[in-house]
């Protein structure tokens, strides 16, 4: 399991944090935008520490649970591949991953890096064939930021740039099988999702849809 949030404000990403804490605390990221792109990446093992959050600027934190017992940094979120990072919360099944292994030519076992790789090469095309779930930020730094889910993973955000797995009363849910354009707006401090494409889930085995 991992968590993702993000907010302009250090007082609110910290509600988000501890809203969103029991989803991991074996490593976690603070990514922070501002009006040029990313200006800093910082990736720690252990619990969220709010120390690192910088302002002003908007920032995208991914905590994650322990898939492994291994104390290593290379798997912390967001993957890099090509100067494009992705955070992502879910899991690819097994078969997908070999597909994508298969399809790339790559020993790559971590889902989140073969996907990457995918939407890096292909942009959005594969999202239908992916089985698993999956809520994704992808960052192109030549095309944006952007964001994503399918039926099965969580995410929520509110138009003032607040972003949570964990569902807030003042949030919504970001529409499934949908790629959105996140416009980030730095005077006003807002966030504008604009559809790029739609996919489908390729298998959801629950009966909700949020």
């Amino acid at each position: 399991m991992c968590g993702i949030f993000a907010s302009f404000r250090k007082d609110r990403l910290l509600k988000l944090a501890e809203a969103n804490s029991y989803r991991g605390a074996h490593s976690h990221s603070i990514t922070r935008f501002d009006s040029i792109g990313i200006s800093s990446v910082t990736k720690r093992l252990g619990a969220f520490n709010s120390e690192w959050v910088q302002e002003p600027g908007f920032n995208l934190c991914h905590i994650q649970a322990p898939t492994t017992t291994e104390q290593e940094v290379g798997n912390i979120h967001p993957a890099d591949y090509r100067s494009c990072k992705l955070w992502h919360n879910g899991i690819i099944k097994t078969d997908a991953v070999r597909r994508l292994q298969i399809a790339h030519q790559s020993l790559e076992k971590w889902d989140t890096l073969l996907l990457l790789q995918d939407i890096a090469e292909y942009e959005f095309t594969g999202l239908s064939k992916i089985d698993g779930s999956f809520a994704c930020f992808y960052y192109n730094p030549c095309r944006g930021l952007y964001v994503f889910r399918n039926e099965i993973s969580p995410l929520f955000y509110s138009l003032d740039g607040d972003f949570s797995s964990v569902k807030q009363m003042w949030m919504e849910p970001v529409p499934a099988n949908t790629v959105f354009k996140v416009d980030i707006d730095f005077a006003t401090k807002s966030v504008t999702l604009t559809k790029v494409v739609d996919f489908t889930t390729f298998d959801n085995p629950y009966f909700f849809m949020e």
